[in-house]
């Protein structure tokens, strides 16, 4: 048996077509997995910033009452925007990943009343807004330069 501490590290190690085959598996299976395989298929399949904001958007948008025995996973939704938003930064797009950034932000709040003790869910959201600063004070500085 692998050690579950290093599982991420020995995944690394399957090919692309297993990972695929495991995420769908478990995405069937799984709403927040669903809605986090959703985003990043969206994120690969497409360059149009309005499709991108509106996947963020729906994938932030928690229209249905979570109770507290299932509130946990949800904070990978905002997690993997997270990192959807510093990938378009990295590309040099800040307009874009700043635009990003806000639009999970805005409908992340609102989700948070749907998200019963939601505390993973507010720690994420807080971690986004965090790096949503950081790149308007990149932005900032640019146009200072």
């Amino acid at each position: 048996m692998p050690d579950f501490n290093n599982l991420d590290k020995t995944l690394m190690l399957a090919s692309k077509e297993d990972l695929a085959r495991i995420v769908w598996q478990t995405a069937q299976h799984h709403p927040v997995s669903m809605t986090v395989a959703i985003l990043h298929a969206t994120f690969l399949s497409s360059r149009d910033d309005a499709v991108l904001i509106e996947a963020v958007r729906k994938a932030a948008t928690i229209e249905e009452h979570v109770p507290y025995t299932e509130a946990d996973p949800y904070c990978q939704i905002i997690d993997e925007i997270a990192v959807l938003v510093k990938r378009a930064a990295d590309s040099g797009n800040l307009a874009l990943s700043i635009q990003l950034a806000e639009t999970a932000l805005q409908a992340g709040e609102i989700s948070a009343e749907q998200i019963m003790d939601g505390d993973y869910w507010q720690m994420s959201l807080e971690e986004l807004l965090e790096l949503s600063q950081s790149l308007k004070k990149e932005v900032s500085s640019a146009d200072t330069k």
